[in-house]
């Protein structure tokens, strides 16, 4: 049997926020409440808002747009590798060689704790340089964090 695993954050008005960008806002357009036929209402957010995928494009100049990323990217067999309890959280060479080959990497950090108390603190680069290109020539589709991004 397969396990699946849903990551994502649930949208929510107080949900944290690239610093500098502006908080989600919902309002509603119909109300059964008010008499109308059904609810419906709009959500407001950053695309750097809460649980979301950077595409190629966001750093490189002409890169590929997220819709034209295939959706089989983003769903798979992965693995978790969890650098919560280290005092330096990023994924060095000599960490990024023990994942060769993998397709889809997951990178828990302490931001999953700070996120639900409703802070986003300052951190430096997920990955160095050397680390990602040991993870790209080695067939890697996909780098999932905790955090807003993988850049510092």
């Amino acid at each position: 049997m397969k396990r699946y695993s849903d990551i994502s954050q649930p949208v929510a008005g107080n949900m944290v926020t690239w610093p500098g960008r502006s908080p989600p806002a919902h309002t509603w357009e119909k109300r059964l409440q008010d008499g109308d036929h059904a609810n419906a209402s709009t959500w407001w957010m950053s695309a750097h808002t809460g649980t979301h995928m950077d595409a190629p494009l966001h750093f490189i100049e002409g890169g590929r747009a997220i819709d034209q990323i295939p959706p089989a990217v983003y769903i798979g067999k992965c693995r978790v590798i969890d650098r919560s309890s280290a005092g330096d959280p990023a994924i060095s060479e000599e960490i990024a060689r023990k994942f060769r080959g993998e397709q889809r990497l997951l990178v828990k950090t302490r931001h999953s704790d700070e996120i639900l108390a409703g802070r986003y603190p300052a951190h430096g680069a997920l990955l160095t340089p050397a680390a990602a290109s040991i993870l790209m020539e080695a067939g890697l589709l996909l780098l999932g964090t905790d955090r807003l991004s993988v850049d510092d």
